[in-house]
């Protein structure tokens, strides 16, 4: 058993990842910070990525990467920096000049990632879909050629993945990742990013949630402030929780204070409360509530931001997800599997993964399968 909260539950982001300096599959757990804030669309939904229920596994060792200049922060609005590639993996490299009207995806991946993997088939069906309007989809990697080729591997009949239909190109210099990646402060993969039509990034993240930004940026009703409003919002809260986390073992009574007094500070704001409880989430897994009392105590403020968010929201999708994995985390797998059926009557942008985990607590709790008529 991991102590709770303890430096060694560290991971960047939160769906599931690796960390392409490592060569490590990276376990979401307590995050660092947060690249994206997933519910854009949903009124007064936290913007927050979820986790995944698989383990954490070494990879084979990297070659050491070189070092990179320091990277200019790049933020939502600003002009897309240039795609500079060593070589593409293709018959033909992609034009990339985000020219007026051209929109383009750049997703970052490794060979050997099993979570770049499996966004393959998604993103193979988004080109396909997108091809014919102006939208160009690529993958980066750091790697060097001869290791990248493994991402245009033929996989194994039931793998889950499929080999992409889109061009891959290698950045062993890294100068493609420090103008992006580094310049987000972002360390995990898959991360994509979304160009729009005048160059200027409108989105970033997992790519698992790309679809629905995509299709506005495509049909022109993106709105590129109000996703910068809320990620500016949303995004400082991450490094609080993880500090607070982080000093748990040395004063647990102040950590226990220190949360609760910033559910207190961001009262009346569904989002950033629904964020904060989701953080805790992210930080609990393996955590056993039972073994100290403290712990119980700041699940229980996080169950008091997210029932607060769903009283200033009822019925978000999101929100009652959260609610659900609380009560999970509480032992209370009936009370999390009612919430988690409200929660896909109304999924929104999040509906694959809600349902997921509705099927993961019906598979866990032995009455499931009759469900309320």
């Amino acid at each position: 058993m991991l102590e709770p909260w303890g430096r060694d539950r560290g991971g960047q982001g939160s769906r599931p990842r690796c960390d392409r300096a490592r060569g490590v599959v990276m376990q979401p757990g307590r995050p660092v910070r947060i690249a994206i804030l997933g519910v854009l669309l949903a009124a007064g939904g936290a913007g927050c990525s979820r986790p995944t229920t698989e383990s954490a596994d070494a990879q084979p060792p990297l070659r050491d990467l070189p070092p990179a200049e320091p990277a200019e922060p790049l933020g939502i609005g600003d002009l897309a920096p240039r795609i500079d590639v060593a070589q593409w993996l293709t018959r033909s490299a992609p034009t990339l000049r985000f020219e007026p009207g051209e929109v383009a995806v750049v997703e970052f991946v490794t060979s050997w990632c099993p979570h770049s993997r499996a966004v393959v088939p998604s993103l193979n069906a988004l080109h396909r879909r997108y091809a014919g309007r102006g939208v160009t989809i690529v993958a980066v990697t750091h790697e060097p050629a001869d290791d990248a080729r493994e991402i245009l591997a033929a996989r194994p009949a039931g793998d889950g993945a499929d080999v992409p239909e889109f061009p891959v190109g290698c950045d062993p210099d890294l100068s493609t990742h420090a103008g992006y990646l580094d310049a987000v402060r972002e360390d995990g993969v898959p991360t994509a990013f979304l160009i729009g039509k005048d160059g200027r990034l409108e989105w970033y993240g997992h790519p698992e949630i790309l679809e629905e930004p995509l299709r506005q940026v495509v049909e022109g009703t993106w709105d590129r402030t109000t996703f910068a409003e809320r990620h500016a919002r949303l995004a400082p809260l991450a490094p609080r929780v993880a500090a607070i986390l982080d000093a748990f073992d040395a004063d647990k009574p102040a950590a226990v204070r220190a949360y609760r007094d910033l559910v207190t500070e961001h009262a009346g704001r569904a989002a950033e409360l629904n964020e904060i409880a989701w953080l805790l989430v992210e930080a609990s897994e393996g955590v056993d509530i039972e073994k100290d009392p403290a712990i119980g105590e700041i699940v229980a403020a996080a169950v008091a931001a997210v029932e607060e968010s769903l009283r200033l929201v009822p019925d978000d999708g999101n929100t009652l997800d959260t609610l659900a994995h609380l009560q999970a985390l509480r032992g209370d797998l009936t009370a999390a599997l009612a919430t988690q059926r409200r929660a896909a009557a109304n999924p929104g942008l999040f509906a694959p993964r809600i349902r997921r985990y509705l099927a993961e607590l019906e598979a866990r709790v032995p009455s499931a399968a009759a469900k309320p008529g």
